[in-house]
């Protein structure tokens, strides 16, 4: 039913629709004439925000029906119009370094106990030269196979220097087969902007 094809199309999907938000969002502001200040999908660090632009764009594309915050999880997936669920998945934001680990990890074990295939969708931020070598060190701490992860990366803006707010430490552990990895990864080079010679 959820196979790797799938998880492939998923991170595919949500790459894309990221990437799009950011070249997006990333030419307003040069057509505003906004220099000095953070552009991009980094210029409002809230996962629910990341988590609505996936959706909205697995709503046209994916092989399921997407819906958020549902049976307990960030996203579940359903046949059609049934209410048959066929997948589940939990998104998690990380800049690359410990913070927010712990959270991704406890995701990933709850996701391996539920009855469906369980997706650890994670957007990462990560510096361009330093990409693979973080994306090994995220895979031992939360003991999943680097092989395991499907990644799609983009250039975008700087990522931000700082960890996010504190109160984005908080993420609640939800009950949840087996867990794949799914990285999606801007990373900190700026990419094209619309309008720029």
């Amino acid at each position: 039913m959820f196979g790797n094809e799938h998880l492939k199309a998923l991170v595919e999907c949500a790459g894309r629709a990221l990437e799009f938000e950011d070249r997006y969002l990333t030419g307003c502001a040069h057509v505003r004439g906004w220099k000095t200040i953070r552009t991009g999908i980094w210029a409002n660090i809230n996962e629910r925000y990341y988590q609505f632009v996936v959706w909205r764009a697995l709503m046209s594309s994916f092989p399921w029906r997407p819906h958020t915050e549902a049976q307990t999880h960030d996203l579940a997936f359903y046949e059609g119009e049934s209410n048959e669920l066929v997948g589940v998945a939990e998104m998690k934001v990380w800049y690359g370094k410990t913070y927010g680990v712990e959270a991704i990890r406890a995701d990933v074990q709850s996701l391996r106990k539920v009855s469906v295939p369980a997706v650890m969708l994670i957007i990462a931020g990560l510096p361009k030269e330093r990409t693979e070598e973080r994306l090994e060190w995220l895979a031992e701490k939360i003991e999943v196979s680097r092989q395991d992860f499907v990644t799609y990366t983009f250039d975008t803006v700087p990522c931000p220097p700082d960890p996010p707010p504190r109160h984005f430490r908080s993420y609640r552990v939800l009950r949840a087969s087996r867990a794949d990895g799914a990285i999606v990864s801007p990373t900190g080079q700026r990419g094209p902007v619309p309008g720029d010679p």
